[in-house]
């Protein structure tokens, strides 16, 4: 596809996609953002002062500009499998504040328990978060604009943020929130978490100060459970509590109300977990201190192979696993038809 230029055909570079060598590529897409940009300019600019915001806005995410982002993606096949496979070029010039230095490692993995159905984890330098908004929001808007405060000096939007909610909350969402954070975040479902289900999921971001997190949501409850009563006439509560291996909880409950889920919030080692059920949460904590992981799953290790250097972001779905509850409704529905 060419935009404001005659279109030609030129010889496609196959190694652009980073298919491994002895795959045979089947299809290619790649996005030119810079290319793009003399189309979306124009549209942008001719919406008045929102539109020079929205040009700045795309320019630091890399979708518009010269140093706009490059993506390609590509599929293939080999003589046993399918690969998918994609190269993103001037991320880490939008985007680097947020990359750590390390990518993911096997003790990484070791939080996922060996019979996981799916999973997605990640790492990204998390206590960065509210330097890279308050970074983009000085680069969008423009001189003069932001809000100053009883001293005079600008407000950064974060500092904003933390007087609006510190009142109702109790915390300060960047010192006691995001400082505790650390840069892994992983979800997944398993048999052992629910059945393998929506029920099961279960979500574990590293922490830097676990104690520190323990602290905040024992505030959180203390200070918003009040104010949720009021709202739901009691039937929506916060309870704060350790089970008999003393792991700490935050549990949001629905009183005299037939919910299935009771999300909770829990502290074990290194990591806070987030479960649909207090005995998710429970499971999820006793696989810190399993010998298995998701490193003895076969199927997992098969498809992983040799894996690759410097991994940041790892997904995984077991098909065959979840054909079996499949089956019914595609039976049913084949008959239908």
């Amino acid at each position: 596809i060419s935009l404001n230029a005659i279109p030609s055909e030129t010889a496609m570079d196959l190694l652009m996609f980073g298919l491994p060598q002895g795959v045979t590529p089947m299809a290619g897409l790649r996005l030119n953002f810079a290319a793009m940009t003399p189309v979306l300019v124009p549209a942008m600019m001719s919406s008045g002062p929102e539109g020079f915001l929205a040009r700045k806005a795309f320019e630091q995410f890399g979708i518009i500009g010269p140093d706009a982002m490059d993506v390609t993606i590509a599929c293939g096949v080999d003589s046993k499998e399918s690969h998918m496979a994609g190269r993103v070029t001037n991320m880490l010039k939008h985007w680097g504040m947020l990359m750590p230095e390390k990518g993911l490692s096997d003790s990484d993995l070791k939080v996922i328990p060996q019979d996981a159905t799916a999973f997605s984890i990640r790492r990204m330098q998390l206590a960065k978060l509210p330097e890279f908004i308050n970074s983009m929001v000085d680069k969008v808007m423009p001189p003069g604009e932001m809000p100053k405060g009883p001293d005079g000096k600008v407000m950064q939007p974060m500092e904003m943020a933390v007087q609006m909610t510190r009142p109702v909350i109790g915390i300060d969402i960047v010192t006691e929130f995001f400082d505790y954070l650390g840069e892994t975040m992983v979800m997944y479902r398993s048999n052992g978490t629910g059945g393998g289900g929506l029920f099961s999921l279960t979500g574990l971001i590293e922490l830097s100060n676990p104690d520190g997190m323990k602290k905040t949501l024992s505030i959180l409850a203390s200070r918003l459970n009040s104010g949720l009563a009021m709202m739901s006439d009691g039937h929506v509560q916060l309870v704060s509590w350790s089970d008999e291996d003393k792991l700490d909880m935050l549990t949001v409950t629905f009183p005299e109300l037939p919910v299935p889920v009771q999300v909770t919030f829990g502290v074990a080692g290194n990591q806070m977990i987030i479960g649909m059920t207090p005995e998710t949460v429970r499971v999820a904590a006793s696989q810190l201190e399993s010998r298995s992981s998701i490193l003895n799953n076969r199927s997992f290790t098969d498809a992983r192979g040799r894996g690759a250097n410097n991994v940041f972001e790892m997904s995984y779905l077991d098909a065959a696993s979840r054909l079996a509850e499949g089956y019914g409704f595609a039976a049913g529905l084949m008959t239908a038809i």
